[in-house]
């Protein structure tokens, strides 16, 4: 909870005020480094928290979480039972994130780097990870680097949530298979500007068998 505001609805109506305005300016000084027109609606973010599947004592990694669309409903549902664990790269984010969400730990750098910043922090792999990076808008060489830091930080049999304007997957074949994850569709947001899918990723111990194409989840 950020302090030094009023508590209960007002004071998260200013927060979600500060974080509309903050996230515009951002988006235009670099609209094609924040990849979104705007923030992730209430509704992606809670089911974004949902596929995570989470529990108690989990170290929780959020790669790209901006204002904290996804953070604020993610440390409201481990309530201090989840390690949460932010890395950003705009510094102007970073300060955000750092003076409102004061339960969870924001490292600033680049996600590329992701085993060295998290073995900074004393951390090796984790056994989530929550994606807010737009992954299918970004340079190929750039998703390359991104899908194989993500892939090296998740355990074996991690999950990892990631969300796509489009209808075919986040992870292109091959960049799942460089990640060593396999993934399935398990949700479609309407409610979001624009509408979104949902993938969940799982690491796998051996060889991707069918990367970034299996089936689309009932659940």
């Amino acid at each position: 909870m950020r302090q030094g505001r009023p508590a209960g609805p007002i004071g998260e109506c200013l927060d979600e005020a500060a974080a509309m305005l903050l996230f515009a300016r951002r988006w235009l000084k670099d609209p094609m480094k924040v990849g979104a027109v705007a923030p992730s609606s209430p509704v992606l973010a809670r089911a974004m928290i949902k596929a995570l599947d989470l529990e108690p004592g989990q170290t929780c990694l959020e790669i790209g979480p901006g204002t904290g669309a996804f953070t604020e409903h993610l440390v409201e549902a481990c309530d201090g039972d989840v390690r949460v664990v932010l890395v950003e790269q705009d510094p102007v984010f970073v300060g955000h994130l750092r003076q409102r969400f004061r339960n969870a730990e924001v490292i600033a750098g680049d996600a590329r780097d992701l085993p060295q910043l998290l073995a900074l922090n004393g951390i090796s792999r984790v056994p989530r990870i929550l994606s807010g990076l737009p992954l299918r808008s970004m340079p190929p060489p750039l998703r390359m680097r991104l899908a194989r830091a993500m892939g090296d930080v998740l355990e074996i049999g991690g999950r990892m949530v990631q969300f796509t304007y489009l209808a075919g997957p986040p992870l292109l074949p091959r960049l799942a298979a460089a990640a060593r994850v396999e993934g399935r569709r398990v949700d479609f947001v309407a409610r979001n500007a624009p509408p979104a899918f949902i993938w969940v990723y799982g690491k796998v111990a051996g060889p991707v068998i069918s990367p970034g194409f299996l089936r689309r989840s009932d659940a």
